[in-house]
């Protein structure tokens, strides 16, 4: 027998043809590095990551937030509409304004309170504070870059520009009825046009926390200070102190808070509260206490980390906690509360016609309030 064709338990391993071993070799190092080095292009493209993101944004979450809220159908034009968010049938629109992404937004409430929304689009990081002038627009602020950003009426951003010094976080900002805007950082008190040009430091020993203005062309400001004292600082229009109230959080709830803000109504009445009191303390123009507001607690007309007051031109008081917004008469009594579907208010204004304006950081928006 020919030892040449006899069985054997050790048969060769068959010859690879080249196609095949070119198969192999795509397949083991080809494929992966590919893979790999379009991994690390998205990595360090902005451009592809934009793109990513704009798709995850504008078709991906509004899918998702169809399938998971049950919420009216959004629907998505070229053109700047406002719509009823809270009535049976008609879609939320929100506004696009060219190339940037439009957030939504939409609310729950008592049917007939909130009447309208439109959301405002735009590139937004960090917006913690708003003011509305005497027509009607808006001016928000970002916290850690000092970008400010002007709207129109119907949220369109007109102008967008840097305080000088955007190293500084913004600690408050607010817009009298002439479009001067106030904006306070690092202690100090400034006041710009609507494009950016400064135009007067106030001039005071004691610093700022943050400012409302008053109906009479002066303003209200909340003392930063390092001696712990929680006062509220009364200016008029030609900043002459002329009113301070002593420890307007700590002589109620019996404690100071550096981070206590400030808000004022039609009246001239101020709203001083902080995140850790719990508790909005209003007082008089001339500087008597006239009422608190809430208490700590879960209940309707109590708050959970108070974050931002409005007064609307019936006196009524809007204040934000984790629960949503909730609407007080204007002498504490509890009316009702409703919530947004995305963004937790960081700060409100209202504008003559009624409109509330909401900061809430990714989100601004627009109400209109029905009742």
């Amino acid at each position: 027998m020919n030892p040449l064709n006899s069985s054997s338990p050790f048969q060769e391993e068959p010859n690879w043809s080249a196609n095949s071993c070119l198969l192999r070799i795509f397949l083991l190092l080809i494929l992966p590095l590919s893979m790999m080095c379009a991994l690390t292009f998205y990595m360090i493209s902005p451009e592809l990551q934009q793109q990513a993101n704009s798709f995850w944004q504008e078709e991906i979450e509004p899918q998702l937030a169809d399938v998971l809220t049950p919420q009216p159908t959004v629907t998505r034009t070229p053109t700047r509409t406002r719509v009823p968010s809270l009535t049976p049938g008609p879609s939320r629109t929100p506004i696009t304004a060219a190339p940037t992404r439009t957030v939504s937004a939409a609310m729950t409430a008592t049917p007939g309170f909130v009447s309208s929304t439109i959301s405002v689009s735009g590139n937004f990081k960090d917006v913690r504070f708003i003011g509305v002038d005497g027509t009607g627009r808006a001016v928000v602020s970002e916290y850690q870059d000092g970008r400010i950003m002007s709207l129109n009426t119907l949220g369109t951003i007109t102008t967008t520009w840097n305080v000088p010094d955007a190293s500084l976080p913004v600690t408050g900002m607010a817009v009298d009825r002439n479009g001067i805007i106030y904006v306070a950082q690092n202690s100090e008190l400034m006041r710009y046009d609507s494009t950016g040009k400064a135009l007067s430091k106030v001039n005071y020993a004691r610093g700022f926390r943050d400012v409302a203005t008053l109906p009479d062309g002066g303003f209200v400001a909340s003392w930063y200070g390092a001696n712990l004292n929680d006062d509220v600082l009364i200016f008029d229009a030609g900043d002459v102190l002329r009113l301070t109230i002593n420890k307007a959080l700590s002589s109620v709830k019996g404690s100071a808070d550096l981070t206590m803000r400030v808000a004022t109504d039609k009246q001239g009445n101020i709203y001083v509260w902080s995140a850790l009191s719990d508790m909005i303390v209003k007082y008089a123009p001339d500087g008597t206490r006239a009422t608190t507001i809430g208490s700590r607690g879960s209940q309707n007309g109590q708050f959970l980390f108070l974050n931002c007051v409005a007064v609307d031109s019936k006196g009524r008081v809007f204040a934000s906690d984790s629960k949503g917004i909730q609407v007080f008469e204007s002498d504490g009594k509890y009316i009702d509360k409703f919530t947004l579907s995305r963004g937790t208010p960081y700060d409100m204004a209202f504008s003559d016609q009624n409109e509330l304006w909401i900061a809430a950081r990714t989100v601004v928006m627009k109400l209109g309030i029905g009742k």
